[in-house]
């Protein structure tokens, strides 16, 4: 989840469950103020760059993001396109 900070709500070495996903849905409350978009994407390309490191021995993975906002953007969100562009060159 993300706003003014990034946290991870469900680690990639666990099994996703319906108990994960309501407890994921129910971090969801749109209320922050302000959004840190431009943090947000970097340490989504940074969790996936080091969950594909960790994960060299293993088949080939395919890695996915979805990102859920209120879509407004404001001027605390940054310039993305950097990360957006890093992210997509990685995978």
């Amino acid at each position: 989840s993300f706003a003014e900070r990034v946290r991870l709500l469900h680690p990639f070495d666990r099994p996703f469950s319906a108990e994960a996903g309501a407890y994921m849905l129910s971090r969801f409350s749109f209320a922050e103020k302000e959004t840190d978009m431009e943090g947000l994407l970097r340490t989504v390309v940074q969790t996936l760059r080091l969950a594909r490191e960790q994960q060299r021995a293993a088949a080939e993975q395919m890695q996915l993001a979805i990102i859920v906002s209120d879509g407004r953007r404001s001027p605390s969100w940054g310039d993305p396109s950097l990360w957006v562009r890093r992210g997509a060159g990685e995978n």
